[in-house]
């Protein structure tokens, strides 16, 4: 019933179809967990979109993260490569 709308929100933030798969699978599963927290004052699809959008908002800052620590760790090594390759040199 949920599955495709909610999977269309999930691919709309994260922006790569795996991603949203794994993305909604995990927010199905937080919504499970939490179930007892619900309370009727909204739509049970407005809480449970509530869950998938900041699954993905979590999962978009948890990927942009690994992507910012990788490319700090290219250049750190990049930068160490340059000053072996130059010691010694006048």
């Amino acid at each position: 019933m949920y599955a495709k709308s909610m999977f269309n929100v999930c691919y709309r933030i994260v922006n790569q179809h795996d991603e949203a798969q794994d993305v909604l699978q995990e927010s199905f599963i937080k919504m499970f967990n939490q179930i007892d927290s619900y309370r009727e004052e909204s739509s049970f699809g407005a809480w449970f979109k509530r869950i998938v959008v900041n699954s993905s908002l979590n999962h978009i800052k948890k990927r942009n993260k690994e992507e910012l620590q990788y490319e700090l760790l290219k250049a750190d090594t990049d930068d160490s490569y340059y000053e072996m390759e130059n010691e010694g040199v006048p």
